[in-house]
């Protein structure tokens, strides 16, 4: 159980972390686009930090590193678009690289290195948690080259959604650590 309330600790410090950025974040006329990418890249990576406890608590063999790479993997798409190598869809201040187009590159990664699967998921994964966090904080061309759409959703729902799945995650994990701990109990009794 303190297994738990450690995973919980940290998820809530994390997401008051990010609520913190967006209420200290000078606003578009008072800011730099440096100091913007400053709070946007912090921003992400305790995003992903949510993301990577959850898939902690769950034991899965992912490394939280490979979250977090992930988390900010997105982001080379502005460094693209400020190197005049790419323009934003319309209607966004992303470009392609921020569609689950790319994600799914990402992901397909690990079927061709498999030794190396659980990295490829953990960067995928991270990558779906930026695309989620820019939904939150903008819009996203989420189904280019398919469709210019582009698709957003309020902070409040990004912030609260976040929440809401690493709750589910720590609880989860906490349940399958319990029974696992109950087995074991079990066994060592039965034996």
């Amino acid at each position: 159980m303190l297994i738990g309330i450690g995973f919980l600790t940290t998820v809530i410090t994390a997401c008051l972390g990010i609520a913190m950025l967006r209420i200290v974040e000078p606003g578009p006329n008072e800011r730099t686009l440096t100091i913007h990418g400053l709070y946007d890249e912090a921003g992400h990576l305790l995003t992903a930090l949510v993301l990577a406890v959850g898939l902690r608590a769950l034991q899965l063999p992912i490394p939280i590193w490979s979250v977090l790479a992930g988390g900010i993997l997105l982001d080379v798409g502005h460094i693209l678009i400020q190197l005049d190598f790419s323009e934003p869809i319309t209607g966004s201040s992303r470009n392609g690289t921020h569609s689950l187009v790319i994600v799914a590159v990402v992901a397909c990664a690990g079927f061709i290195d498999q030794r190396r699967a659980n990295l490829w998921l953990g960067f995928a994964l991270g990558a779906l948690s930026h695309l989620w966090r820019d939904m939150g904080t903008g819009s996203v061309p989420l189904l280019w080259p398919i469709s210019d759409q582009v698709w957003a959703t309020s902070f409040t729902r990004y912030l609260l959604g976040l929440l809401a799945m690493a709750l589910v995650m720590v609880g989860s994990g906490t349940l399958i650590a319990i029974h696992e701990h109950a087995s074991r109990s079990h066994n060592r009794e039965s034996a």
